[in-house]
């Protein structure tokens, strides 16, 4: 767990697909606006926090953010708990409006958590880390945040997660899809497709997660072990490269060379990801996301 508290004056941060690829980071990062305001685009999707809000960003996901004068305190979470306790959707974006009790109380409670972490050792930042969670989870429950029917039951949860974890499993299996999703797990085609429906359905799911391997491929070199371009995506089910490249130019903006030869010349060291139970306090975050964000 990170936590630190930052000051700050208008600042912008941009985080696209490729640099979350690229830095692979896969926790949550939770904001408590204390000062100003913040206009943000989750995914494509406008958010605006005030002063006394609560805001939660997937590292794993792209987002940008501009600022007032202003102040906050960040912490970076485990996604493990979160995704267990939300119901199978992603809460990139979601907000806990200043206004409401328990948004309140986190609140304070995160205020004491960034005051005391620098004192902490590793077993009481495991038991403020699991108690900071667990009132997370109870106010983002108050309001069923980022639920759909069709995944609200404890058996959906695990069905879609057994479907995600298959999907990652399988990126490379030419027969992937929704034919072979349904032979696996006993699932009707009309009800795989709800349950992926507010992530723009099943296809889509299979298309990114097979893009996002492809970059890692390409730009970073993972399992590439010298593959041409038009190989690699021929392995990860596209029929073809200029099909592939228009995918993953939608997706990444750079075209798959241009990610490749990116690829080549970066020097720069990847941030390390937080250990999990251990405490990084920062006082001001500014250089630690200076250092995520670029």
């Amino acid at each position: 767990m990170i936590v630190g508290s930052s000051r700050f004056n208008q600042p912008q941060y941009q985080r696209d697909r490729k640099l979350a690829q690229q830095i692979g980071f896969d926790q949550y990062l939770l904001q408590l606006y204390l000062v100003g305001s913040n206009e943000s685009t989750c995914d494509g999707r406008p958010i605006f926090l005030r002063s006394g809000d609560i805001c939660l960003f997937d590292l794993a996901r792209p987002f940008s953010t501009v600022a007032t004068d202003g102040s906050t305190v960040s912490l970076v979470l485990p996604r493990g708990p979160l995704n267990q306790a939300n119901r199978g959707k992603s809460l990139h974006g979601v907000i806990m409006p200043a206004e409401r009790p328990l948004t309140r109380i986190l609140a304070d409670f995160v205020l004491s958590v960034c005051r005391a972490a620098s004192d902490l050792n590793d077993q009481e930042a495991f038991a403020v880390e699991q108690s900071l969670l667990s009132l997370l989870i109870a106010g983002l429950a108050q309001d069923s945040y980022a639920v759909t029917p069709e995944v609200s039951t404890p058996m959906m949860q695990m069905l879609r997660q057994q479907l995600l974890e298959f999907i990652e499993a399988n990126l490379y299996e030419r027969e992937l899809g929704p034919a072979l999703l349904m032979q696996r797990h006993q699932v009707s085609r009309a009800h795989l497709y709800r349950i992926f429906a507010a992530d723009g359905g099943i296809a889509k799911i299979i298309r990114d997660k097979r893009l996002d391997a492809a970059y890692r491929e390409i730009a970073l070199g993972v399992n590439a072990g010298g593959k041409s371009i038009t190989d690699i995506a021929l392995r990860l089910g596209f029929s073809n490269s200029s099909q592939f490249a228009r995918a993953f130019q939608r997706r990444f903006a750079i075209t798959p060379r241009e990610a490749r030869q990116q690829g080549a010349r970066a020097t720069h060291p990847r941030p390390s990801p937080p250990q999990e139970h251990t405490v990084r306090y920062y006082q001001a975050v500014d250089d630690w996301l200076e250092e995520l964000f670029s």
